[in-house]
């Protein structure tokens, strides 16, 4: 692909100790000086932000957990129901939704500046965005290897995934070959075998009626999809553009079949591995989709210089969006009842249980896992 790119927009970056310049003639990055500028307003900016993303945090997670905690306060009145930690949180939580909203994009463009900040090659995202897909997919292994059941997964899911992760490693060895190569071999190879285990070897706990999502109203729009929006590089053969814009169509709505699982089962806790596989492609979707929004942001026009002119870089863009849309609601609600199981057990740790007892006895339960309970 770098190839591809003419040269008169390539960005050039020399790294010489501590210093960074252009060459000259070269349509590079930001000057020394504006670098100097930058760095500082985005740390002022970061530094506004995180208050008000724990602000928000607390409010959420303040919100109706399901975790069989004791509601007496050993800690003192200043982590009790009034205390001002508790009364911030209760002001966060009443506040409108579209307060709520803004909160939350604040809080999305704060991990965003932090990840400007911290990570320096971009490509590096996209590296970690399929370590976490790989992780999550880990966490299926383990969990159909130690509880043999399949029970709350979507076969339909797996599908889908083997299906775009094969057509994109397809397209990796045509077009790049490189680390992703390795990381989306290992990733088809353990989706294939979580497919073989819920088809064969699990077959008595998959609940077929319940995963009842059809995989033509997804496979057929994005193949139609991709035959008329594709890379507009003239490099590669036209089947190869095709195929590689249609798994990036699949992969934005694979986990589709998954949520719909979900939904049947009429429960309100999600067993612990299953979200946390969820969870997985939740932070990978957003990892990708920070690397597409930072590389563009970096170079000026990476993403139309890399992907070529047309209506394919928007739906590119679009397509990451759409998942990482997909997965927030999910995502949200893993991280508010985990951090809230973590501050309720910091927060009582040290602290007896029978010392609870006799301010609310009926209240003191025994201690459980969110996803579990």
């Amino acid at each position: 692909l770098k190839a591809a790119i003419p040269a008169a927009h390539r960005r050039v970056l020399h790294v010489e100790g501590r210093r960074f310049r252009r060459l000259p003639g070269e349509a590079g990055l930001p000057s020394l000086p504006f670098a100097l500028i930058r760095l500082p307003v985005s740390a002022l900016l970061l530094l506004l932000l995180l208050p008000v993303a724990v602000v928000w945090g607390l409010g959420r997670v303040a919100s109706g957990a399901t975790v069989g905690f004791p509601t007496c306060d050993p800690m003192g009145s200043a982590w009790g129901k009034k205390g001002p930690v508790r009364a911030v949180r209760a002001w966060v939580w009443r506040q409108p939704r579209p307060v709520k909203a803004v909160m939350g994009l604040m809080v999305v463009a704060a991990a965003l500046v932090l990840i400007w900040l911290v990570v320096h090659d971009r490509d590096n995202l996209f590296v970690a965005a399929e370590t976490c897909h790989f992780a999550g997919v880990a966490v299926l292994v383990y969990k159909l290897a130690k509880n043999r059941t399949c029970a709350g997964l979507s076969l339909k899911t797996q599908e889908l995934t083997a299906m775009f992760l094969a057509v994109r490693l397809y397209c990796s060895f045509v077009m790049e070959y490189n680390i992703h190569t390795v990381l989306d071999t290992a990733t088809l190879v353990t989706t294939v075998w979580v497919i073989y285990m819920i088809r064969y070897k699990l077959r008595s706990s998959y609940m077929k009626e319940k995963d009842n999502f059809t995989l033509s109203y997804v496979i057929v729009p994005c193949a139609l999809l991709a035959l008329n929006i594709h890379p507009s590089l003239r490099r590669y053969h036209f089947l190869d553009r095709v195929a590689w814009a249609f798994c990036v169509y699949l992969e934005a709505v694979s986990v589709l079949p998954q949520l719909r699982v979900m939904q049947n089962t009429m429960v309100r806790v999600v067993e612990s591995l299953t979200a946390h596989y969820v969870f997985a492609l939740g932070v990978a979707r957003f990892l990708s989709c920070a690397h597409w929004i930072l590389q563009n942001l970096d170079g000026k026009g990476y993403l139309w210089t890399m992907f070529g002119i047309g209506l394919w870089p928007y739906m590119a863009i679009a397509s990451e969006i759409v998942q990482t849309f997909i997965l927030a609601d999910f995502c949200y609600y893993y991280v508010k009842r985990l951090l809230d199981f973590l501050w309720k057990e910091i927060l009582y740790s040290g602290y007896p249980l029978l010392q609870c007892e006799k301010q609310e006895r009926r209240q003191a339960l025994p201690l459980h896992s969110t996803f579990n309970g």
